[in-house]
């Protein structure tokens, strides 16, 4: 409910920002409002519990992976457009390349040992705002326009880890159906994207674009970690092995062998933990803040002519 309560306010905010640039609107001919499509290649990087540092800027560029996307545009006012978008993206965070070797017994980065992949499949729509208005057809447009953008998105997102301890058979396990945090949360969200772009004119069909946009989202599990660590026993009895494993990755560091130890769960089960990590209701990880995603890179867009229509007589 929250979510599309966020929703509405923002397009009813948007609807409003934008209602002062269209006031020449029956100057902009039908002929005049013309499509264009293309493609993209992006950087994909993620901001959350397993970055090294939760704020937007602190993404791990060691994983940094890519996107690919397909977008139509429609030109309704001389500054504005709306675009509708697709998008592939993969995101990726490791406790083990966040972490550097001062943040070992202060932070425990390195000894919670978690990472995740996710790849995430997003619908957006968005307003762009031309710094430069066209009053004219496509074939007049400015050589190098900068732009800023700002939509709604839906998107599916699956993270998952990869094992390949001793404890259980190697690969990739889909986390969200473990309940790693007693939590089942759902792979359908919503986004507000939003950030600037540049679009240079190569010829009279074509653009090469440059864009930076940020995803602010209402899930804190896009990397599977937000609250605390839950009882071993209780997740083995909801998710089987694989919950118990996942949850507390830390007794797969080489170096914490030696600090091995078997944790008594609640009811009474016994666990290999190290020291006190994975203790029910210490931390895992940190939800003050949402998780975020940035997508970052180049679009070729091309330009349709417009449909010439004749003059019906009868």
């Amino acid at each position: 409910m929250k979510k599309k309560l966020l929703l509405s306010v923002l397009s009813v905010s948007l609807a409003g920002f934008l209602l002062p640039f269209t006031g020449n609107a029956q100057e902009f001919t039908k002929r005049q409002r013309y499509f264009s499509v293309g493609v993209s290649t992006m950087a994909a990087n993620y901001f959350g519990d397993l970055s090294p540092a939760t704020a937007v800027a602190g993404a791990d560029l060691q994983q940094t992976r890519t996107n690919f996307g397909i977008s139509a545009s429609r030109k309704f006012f001389p500054r504005l457009s709306g675009r509708v978008s697709f998008s592939w993206s993969r995101l990726r965070g490791d406790d083990g390349s966040s972490a550097n070797g001062s943040e070992f017994y202060t932070n425990g980065r390195l000894q919670r040992n978690l990472s995740f992949r996710n790849d995430v499949k997003e619908l957006a729509v968005v307003g762009e705002f031309d710094l430069f208005p066209n009053y004219s057809t496509f074939f007049k447009r400015a050589q190098l326009n900068p732009y800023a953008f700002l939509g709604a998105a839906v998107f599916h997102h699956n993270p998952k880890a990869y094992y390949e301890g001793d404890l259980m058979e190697k690969g990739w396990y889909a986390l969200q159906p473990l309940q790693t945090e007693g939590v089942k949360y759902h792979k359908m969200q919503v986004s507000v994207p939003f950030g600037l772009g540049v679009r240079y004119r190569l010829n009279n069909q074509f653009d090469l674009g440059f864009e930076v946009g940020w995803r602010t989202t209402f899930t804190d599990y896009l990397d599977d970690v937000s609250t605390n660590y839950v009882d071993k026993s209780d997740l083995n009895q909801n998710g089987g092995k694989a919950a118990w494993v996942l949850a507390d990755r830390s007794i797969e560091v080489p170096e914490l062998k030696e600090r091995e130890i078997m944790l008594t769960a609640r009811n009474g089960e016994q666990y290999p933990a190290v020291g006190g990590v994975g203790a029910a209701g210490t931390p895992r990880g940190n939800d003050t803040y949402n998780d975020w995603y940035v997508l970052s890179g180049f679009t070729l867009t091309y330009y349709l002519n417009p449909t010439k229509t004749t003059s019906k007589f009868r």
